[in-house]
């Protein structure tokens, strides 16, 4: 789960885990600081002073508070106490949770934001990632090549090979090289004069 989580490169810092927001249930399963379930950042995020003085950093919204006579409480503990800002921020904090209570019927559950219905698809995430390619970037013939490279009815594997020759993205010893993967430029023309 962690590797899909991070779906997408350094600069997104994960491409599913910043499109994706739970929905809050009974908070069993729902990581209090670290999900985005209000609004639309994590809470870490939303009020990092707070977050790092907190002693339940990695816990779940379940057990931040509790039931008192079907009266939910939350119930917030830090390591020390709190500088005067930090009390402005959890004035803050508390006023944007107020409201919020935890569900005794249903679970927490997970919503894929660029998806209308909010599931995840195949299809809406090959949608999403192929408007962040710049179309301009791409040879009108390799592109035609490629539509069609998809409607054969051959295994996907190779689909996938024929794209990555297309695109010239092949992981060759000489790219490997370039991509700084391989070092030694021994090992970059090995290959080539073991063939003579």
């Amino acid at each position: 789960m962690v590797a899909l989580w991070s779906l997408g490169n350094v600069e997104e810092r994960g491409w599913l885990g910043n499109n994706i927001s739970s929905i809050f249930g009974d908070g069993k399963n729902l990581d209090f600081w670290k999900e985005k379930w209000i609004g639309m950042a994590p809470l870490r995020v939303l009020f990092p002073s707070l977050f790092n003085k907190s002693t339940q950093q990695d816990g779940y919204a379940s057990d931040m508070g509790n039931w008192d006579n079907d009266i939910w409480s939350w119930k917030l503990v830090w390591t020390d106490a709190l500088i005067d800002t930090e009390v402005v921020a959890e004035r803050d904090f508390y006023a944007l949770l107020e409201h919020v209570q935890p569900n005794r019927i249903n679970s927490d559950r997970r919503k894929l934001l660029p998806n209308s219905a909010g599931f995840f698809s195949v299809r809406s995430t090959y949608e999403v990632q192929q408007s962040r390619i710049p179309v301009a970037a791409l040879d009108p013939q390799i592109e035609a090549t490629l539509k069609l490279l998809w409607l054969n009815k051959v295994p996907s594997k190779v689909c996938i090979f024929g794209c990555r020759l297309l695109l010239e993205k092949l992981p060759t010893r000489e790219a490997l090289y370039r991509g700084g993967i391989i070092t030694n430029t021994h090992e970059r023309v090995v290959f080539f004069a073991s063939k003579r």
